[in-house]
């Protein structure tokens, strides 16, 4: 039995759409690990004047993901790489979850010691970058060779359940997950039947 779902793979491949399938049709809380690194970069703005409000911060999505990637590996270098996990995993508390954005060795190998179901995603490179520029254009296309990215390219034997290719739209990744990862929980995450 597993505690929970990791989902990684890389921008625009559908990890939080497929976290957000699992949260309205199965009941499964979603809990991020870059949610408290977007929280502390957007409060660090708000405070130094940069913004009228958080939410207009929080929508320049593309502009700050360098941000977030430089505050990430900052405060991973200073703290340990274990630093967002272990605060992810106090804050979720003990109830099982679903993480939508594990991108580094370290994360995967604390999620398996917790006895997570570990899922990579994947789509076909010219569609990502598609998305990527119909979904952040503001963002530099270097950012998708940051580590954070490229960390588990060579980790795919580490992983319980892989998507196909072809899983590249929402119904067929939905679709996907419904045959191969629901049937190997023995609980829906929560949500009556």
């Amino acid at each position: 039995m597993y505690n929970g779902i990791a989902i990684a793979g890389k921008i625009c491949t559908g990890k939080t759409l497929l976290a957000r399938h699992l949260a309205e049709k199965y009941g499964w809380q979603v809990h991020g690990l870059a949610a408290a690194l977007k929280e502390d970069v957007v409060e660090a703005l708000y405070m130094a004047g940069l913004g009228r409000d958080k939410s207009g911060i929080m929508n320049m999505k593309g502009q700050l993901r360098a941000l977030y990637q430089e505050w990430g590996r900052l405060f991973r270098e200073v703290n340990g790489e274990d630093w967002w996990v272990d605060r992810l995993f106090k804050q979720a508390g003990k109830q099982p979850f679903v993480c939508d954005d594990l991108r580094y060795p370290n994360e995967l190998e604390a999620f398996r010691r917790r006895g997570f179901l570990l899922v990579r995603l994947q789509v076909d490179p010219q569609d990502q970058l598609n998305r990527v520029e119909r979904l952040y254009p503001d963002m530099r296309l270097e950012q998708l060779r940051h580590p954070s990215e490229t960390a588990l390219d060579g980790a795919w034997k580490e992983f319980d359940l892989i998507a196909p290719m072809s899983a590249d739209t929402p119904d067929k990744l939905f679709a996907w997950w419904d045959v191969y990862g629901a049937p190997r929980f023995p609980f829906n995450g929560g949500k009556e039947d």
